[in-house]
């Protein structure tokens, strides 16, 4: 289930929801620059691969 596996992707106090069909949105905590959002990204692309 990809819902699932997003959410093993993410930090403890992100959330994952699924808009609908194949669709979902992640809200992350604040992140201060791109490079704090690089390690969340590779590993959602890990866990979609």
């Amino acid at each position: 289930n990809v819902a699932r596996r997003l959410k093993h992707s993410i930090r403890a106090n992100d959330v994952v929801g699924r808009r609908g069909g194949d669709e979902f949105v992640i809200i992350t905590g604040p992140l201060t620059n791109d490079a704090d959002a690089q390690p969340i990204a590779r590993k959602m692309i890990q866990v979609l691969n």
